[in-house]
């Protein structure tokens, strides 16, 4: 995740959080992070890391379903559930998880 250990971080323009959204899954993929995800870990892999199941307890985690947010990347991109994530363009995936995360923002940064 985009944090500084304790928060999430807050950037400036979306299209600076949006990079950094690719800097961190191109990270992932190369499996340069503490996450254990690499080029071999699925999409459901990298939900359940990125946004892990809400647990009841911390706040931060309130309403995470990794399984449905990996659902709707996976018909975003059209793909199939076992599909390693080093076969799937970095920008295409950080556009699938914007489109899921925040529809408004998705729809500045690429006018859809």
């Amino acid at each position: 995740n985009l944090t500084d250990g304790k928060e999430l971080k807050v950037f400036k323009t979306i299209e600076e959080g949006f990079n950094a959204m690719i800097d961190d899954l191109d990270s992932k993929k190369k499996g340069e992070t503490t996450t254990g995800l690499n080029g071999d870990s699925t999409i459901l892999d990298l939900t359940s890391k990125y946004a892990p199941k809400d647990d009841g307890k911390n706040p931060m985690l309130k309403g995470n379903d990794p399984e449905s947010y990996a659902k709707s990347i996976l018909e975003y991109l059209g793909i199939e559930k076992n599909t390693p994530l080093k076969n799937i363009p970095t920008k295409k995936l950080a556009e699938a998880m914007i489109k899921v995360e925040s529809p408004d923002s998705y729809k500045q940064l690429f006018n859809k």
